[in-house]
């Protein structure tokens, strides 16, 4: 366990009931000035105590002729997906599934994935989602940490699958693929065309003859029929009933397994419906968000067919096809991450496509969105009809993504928006010994320290690690659990939060001056030259200890400048912005930045790059 100073969490002349009182105190914690963007009802309503399988079937009742699923243009109605869902949950309770058993999914989200989620839930059943292009020991490693008795695994993954199956307590793989929600009439055509895609990503195309593995694999369409003499019972609601696991980013370590609850699903749910974002019935979403990560699952797994909100899926994400998937289909609301967003504005396609017909809500999550790309991507929404700036929030899987969002009435470029109207967020002190982990020490508006969440949304804990959850989840002595984010930040008194990075990405130069690389990449990223941009410490080469912030740059394809006279410029300009010792000490230029599976730039690989080539010098 790490150390834990603990520090009354406002003066005690300041301990007032915090429903109560109505005094400004400062703290964002008694103050909830958020608030004043929300409806009383959104603050203090009950959330509905149900599975999320029972909240979307008891939502989309009258719905059942209306699309749940668009894939690849062939449609999915409500009435079509529940067939779907309560026959796959006769298929896995014939099998012996029950209640508390983990069923591992590996695969991108297809219309099976999402089936196979609310299967389990109405069963009681937990979905371990993972990656499938996590290679083979790593996979062979969860599932032996959960102890997965059935695994569902995209059919492309089966060489590695089949490499390690046999290491685990698995009985049964049940293959998916990219066609079976696709007409059998269409199969061919389709299979031929997911074929070449495969071909031309580098993937292979799967071949595989079920009946030569002893019953260990079966298709997606055998196990349907598994449960053909078999009625699934639905569980009741229980309190912390875990519904779902995804794993962490790995941004601090290896990936840890997250449980969250119906709980926790269903109240982020509940407030982004109350949000002013338009999140209606009858609308739609381009859910291009991987499920195995807490941002698609909630999303785009959970959230959309659960409101009634028709669910375009692309499993397989390509950039250059971005333009073509809004042309095409023509979404309501979209998410995704800043670097789909800065890609698509240089794409021809788009030049007319006019967002006012169908646009209601644009939203980037999962990584900062520096100012300069943002302030360009809401003038390239505007020349395009849209009269609004995209949605930017702030998340953590510890809390199933989003507890925080822009709202049309509050976007403040820069922020992370506002607390969700459950959610409570408040900056803690940093601590100032070494051997101290955190402190609850709370801030006031204005000052720098550690951003923490308490609130509905928070996660039961990591799976079979109760030392780590205690790292992250702190009872802090006003009673409340919170959650740790190690990310820095400061709140506004209108309850506006701006995060500005990873503590642990802080840099440390030789004289003990703390910098922080956000501070300079979003003034980098003011030039109109800069494409990209990540700053990362170096060591000194004079002093035995510390590092200096050196910058990665990415430089527009049409810049006619060279990198010298780039570098130049970007010198002034954080100088301009940001005091001496708070600027690049060296700057590089490279033609791209490693991104992470979702998008996120790598700043763990372009840390390693550089000291590769720093070795070399």
């Amino acid at each position: 366990m790490k150390n834990f100073t603990m520090y009354s969490a406002l003066p005690s002349d300041m301990k007032l009931d915090r429903e109560r009182s109505k005094e400004i105190t400062g703290f964002a914690s008694i103050d909830k000035p958020w608030l004043k963007y929300y409806t009383e009802k959104a603050a203090t309503k009950e959330l509905p105590k149900k599975t999320f399988y029972r909240y979307a079937k008891d939502n989309n009742e009258y719905n059942k002729g209306m699309n749940a699923i668009k894939y690849y243009g062939f449609k999915m109605t409500y009435k079509k997906f529940f067939d779907m869902v309560d026959r796959a949950a006769n298929s896995f309770a014939a099998l012996g599934v029950k209640k508390g058993d983990i069923v591992t999914i590996c695969s991108p989200t297809f219309p099976e994935t999402i089936i196979s989620n609310y299967a389990l839930n109405k069963i009681g059943a937990v979905a371990n989602n993972i990656d499938p292009r996590t290679n083979a020991k790593r996979i062979e490693e969860n599932l032996n940490k959960v102890n997965s008795k059935y695994l569902i695994a995209l059919d492309i993954a089966f060489p590695k699958i089949n490499s390690i199956i046999r290491n685990t307590n698995v009985k049964m793989v049940v293959c998916n693929s990219y066609t079976d929600s696709v007409p059998a009439l269409f199969k061919p055509i389709f299979k031929k065309k997911v074929d070449e895609m495969l071909t031309k990503k580098g993937l292979p195309i799967p071949n595989i003859a079920f009946d030569c593995y002893d019953g260990l694999y079966v298709s997606w369409k055998a196990f349907m029929n598994i449960g053909e003499n078999t009625v699934a019972k639905e569980v009741e609601y229980t309190p912390n009933m875990p519904a779902g696991m995804v794993l962490t980013g790995g941004t601090t370590g290896l990936p840890k397994s997250v449980e969250l609850t119906n709980d926790t699903v269903i109240a982020l749910i509940e407030q982004y419906k109350d949000t002013d974002l338009g999140l209606k019935k009858g609308q739609s979403l381009l859910n291009i968000m991987p499920g195995f990560i807490a941002y698609g699952w909630s999303f785009g797994v959970v959230m959309a067919p659960a409101l009634g909100i028709e669910d375009i899926i692309i499993p397989q994400f390509d950039q250059d096809e971005f333009a073509d998937y809004i042309i095409k289909y023509k979404p309501n609301h979209i998410v995704g991450v800043p670097t789909h967003y800065t890609s698509l504005m240089k794409d021809k396609r788009m030049e007319k496509v006019n967002f006012s017909k169908f646009l209601k809500s644009i939203s980037a999550g999962g990584d900062y969105f520096l100012e300069g790309n943002e302030q360009e991507f809401n003038e390239f929404l505007h020349n395009h009809g849209y009269d609004k700036n995209v949605i930017v929030g702030f998340g953590l899987t510890e809390c199933n993504s989003s507890v925080s969002t822009r709202l049309n009435k509050c976007n403040v470029v820069g922020s992370a928006g506002v607390p969700l109207a459950k959610n409570t967020i408040s900056i803690f002190a940093l601590p100032k010994d070494d051997n101290v982990e955190y402190t609850d020490k709370e801030l006031k508006y204005g000052e720098y320290g550690e951003i923490c969440i308490t609130g509905p949304t928070q996660m039961l804990g990591y799976y079979k690690d109760k030392e780590k959850t205690a790292e992250v989840q702190i009872k802090h002595s006003d009673g409340l659990i919170w959650t740790h984010t190690k990310d820095r930040g400061y709140m506004n008194e209108d309850g506006v939060l701006f995060p500005s990075g990873r503590i642990k990405r802080m840099i440390i130069r030789p004289d003990g001056h703390n910098v922080w690389p956000m501070e300079m990449e979003n003034i980098i990223k003011k030039h109109p030259l800069v494409e990209n941009c990540c700053v990362v410490g170096i060591p000194s080469n004079t002093t035995t200890q510390g590092e200096f912030p050196m910058a990665i740059v990415v430089l527009k394809e049409d810049c006619q400048l060279t990198p010298d006279v780039v570098e130049e410029q970007l010198r002034e300009l954080c100088l301009t912005y940001l005091p001496e010792r708070d600027v690049p000490y060296e700057y590089t230029f490279e033609k791209e930045l490693p991104l992470t599976g979702v998008g996120k730039v790598d700043f763990v690989k372009v840390q390693e790059n550089v000291k590769k080539k720093i070795k070399k010098r």
